[in-house]
């Protein structure tokens, strides 16, 4: 028997099968009944077929892969010989398989090979971290599965995927922000105070930035970004690598000094940037803002009545003061000046102006009511105003019946006062305030001992009549008969007379005195222009009849105030 021998190469499978032919001679040949000729095969290893490899969640364009999140590889494989799979995923068109069962190779670089085989059939996975220096932003890749023969090792054809699930993945890279800013201060209530991204890098082709400007530490990233508290204003830019700012609003009121502010920036997809800047806390000012008096009122809007003589009466101006930096802000610098309407507003905001005839300066100011906590902008306030007696009166039959009184109220801001903030209130009148009294040591009419028959000559300076209002006077005198031990002395034994120098009893014989009131000229000027009262003497005399019982008698005199006419400046002692 001869035997030939032909070889068959396969190219797809790695299993040589060698074929026998017999070649039987012409000639009969009688075989045994029972021989048993042996058999040997080799089967070769075929090697593994993959699917369709695949991302999961897809890498794209629209929805790249954050640096330092996971590209994940799926791939389903199957092999005839039934072996166990490894899934290599690599930079390029080309793997190696290992030896011995070990994991393959990529000798163009490799995205990820999996850790541990997955039986034949079954569905394998590897991911890759993108890296910061994965500085492209797409990156090809291709899978293949490689079996676990020992004796040779094969992988399959690779697979690059279809679609959005397969290559290229795509890599989102973080913007930098490294530097803000804003235009601040600016005024409680303002609209425009601009937060400036001022500094920030955005490398990716067509990307957007988005600024978010919170209210507190904290920001989520992410598909939906946004500050974890409230938010001062946000922004988005179109063209990566502009300037990002926003606008917002400061509150108001709102107290002036520092208010923080905490800045981040993250990109069209939601990744936050790295840099200095992101998250770090930095201020705006808010400026100081001028309070505002309003509803100034002067004695409530009514005439002013004085009661005190010779002393002063305390009156009431009352004022709204607003301030945007809150009513916290108001300080007791807050005042009122009280003028007359001859002086004017201007005639009555310095120190040297002062005077109680007509302009009241700085007179002090006092929380009453309305401010109870930062929030309200508004607070009122009663200024209390100490009229002198002698306050020039505006009602009719005075030198100033033309005029009227005035208030200005100046707010107090923590900063100092504000003039420009300043508000007047209505015009009151001041009515006339009669009122007299007697000097000090002058006030009683001791004629001493007379004899009887005789009379006061030159008369005594008794009584000196003080002007303790507002008015110009005259007066009125009566008396009483004098009683004592005797019969009673006359009332018109006793005389009176004015001047600076003692009249004698003959030049005040018209000027008796009677038990009813009767007018006497006596022309006390008004008080104010001098530091002590205006005041004149009165001199009194008395004519004890012949005869008269000697002892002590005693009556009493009145002199009342009559409001003195407006003939000229003399009666009024105007300087």
């Amino acid at each position: 028997m001869s035997k030939k021998i032909r070889k068959i190469i396969s190219a797809s499978t790695a299993v040589s099968v060698f074929l026998f032919s017999l070649a039987l001679p012409n000639k009969t040949h009688v075989i045994a009944d029972n021989e048993t000729p042996t058999t040997t095969v080799t089967v070769g290893n075929d090697a593994p077929d993959i699917g369709v490899a695949y991302e999961n969640p897809a890498s794209t364009a629209a929805a790249p892969t954050n640096v330092g999140s996971n590209v994940t590889f799926y791939a389903t494989s199957t092999d005839s010989n039934g072996d166990a799979f490894w899934l290599a995923i690599c930079k390029g068109p080309n793997v190696t398989p290992g030896t011995a069962g070990a994991a393959p190779s990529c000798p163009d670089g490799e995205w990820a090979i999996s850790s541990a085989t997955t039986t034949s059939g079954g569905t394998a996975n590897v991911a890759y971290t993108v890296q910061g220096s994965d500085t492209q932003e797409s990156y090809n890749w291709y899978a293949f599965t490689c079996d676990t023969n020992s004796g040779g090792a094969l992988c399959s054809a690779t697979s690059t995927g279809s679609g959005d699930s397969g290559s290229p993945f795509y890599v989102n890279h973080a913007p930098t922000f490294s530097a803000v800013s804003n235009d601040g201060p600016k005024a409680p209530g303002a609209t425009d105070l601009t937060i400036t991204a001022s500094t920030y890098t955005e490398t990716d082709t067509g990307d957007t930035v988005s600024l978010y400007v919170c209210k507190s530490s904290g920001f989520t990233a992410g598909g939906s970004p946004g500050c974890t508290g409230d938010t001062w204003c946000s922004a988005t830019g179109v063209d990566a690598g502009n300037t990002l700012a926003c606008d917002l609003e400061i509150p108001n009121p709102q107290p002036h000094g520092n208010l923080s502010y905490w800045p981040y920036v993250v990109d069209g997809h939601g990744m936050a940037a790295t840099g200095a800047a992101q998250g770090a806390e930095a201020t705006f000012a808010v400026s100081n803002a001028l309070p505002t008096a309003s509803s100034v009122s002067l004695n409530g809007g009514s005439t002013i009545t004085l009661t005190n003589e010779k002393s002063t009466n305390n009156i009431s101006v009352t004022a709204v003061i607003s301030d945007d930096n809150s009513c916290q802000d108001i300080t007791a610098s807050t005042t009122a000046n009280v003028w007359l309407t001859s002086v004017g507003s201007t005639g009555c905001d310095q120190s040297g102006e002062a005077h109680g005839n007509n302009c009241y300066y700085h007179a002090v100011c006092a929380y009453t009511s309305g401010c109870d906590d930062a929030s309200d902008p508004a607070a009122n306030y009663t200024c209390t105003v100490p009229f002198q007696y002698y306050a020039n009166p505006t009602d009719s039959g005075t030198p100033w019946s033309t005029d009227s009184w005035t208030a200005t109220v100046i707010p107090g801001d923590g900063d100092g006062e504000n003039a420009a903030g300043a508000a007047n209130s209505s015009a009151v009148a001041l009515e006339s305030f009669l009122a007299l009294g007697l000097a000090t040591s002058y006030d009683a009419i001791a004629y001493g001992s007379v004899s009887a028959g005789s009379y006061t000559d030159p008369l005594l300076e008794k009584t000196r009549v003080e002007a303790t209002g507002n008015c110009a006077l005259d007066v009125n005198l009566s008396g009483t008969t004098m009683t004592g031990p005797g019969t009673a002395i006359p009332v018109a034994n006793q005389r009176y007379g004015a001047g600076d120098t003692a009249p004698s009893w003959a030049s005040v014989s018209s000027n008796t005195l009677s038990t009813s009131p009767t007018p006497f000229g006596l022309e006390v000027c008004k008080s104010g222009y001098t530091a002590a009262p205006e005041w004149k003497r009165l001199w009194w005399g008395i004519e004890i009849p012949a005869g008269q019982t000697a002892g002590a008698y005693t009556g009493q005199n009145t002199i009342s105030a009559v409001k003195d006419g407006w003939t000229g400046a003399g009666e009024w002692c105007e300087s």
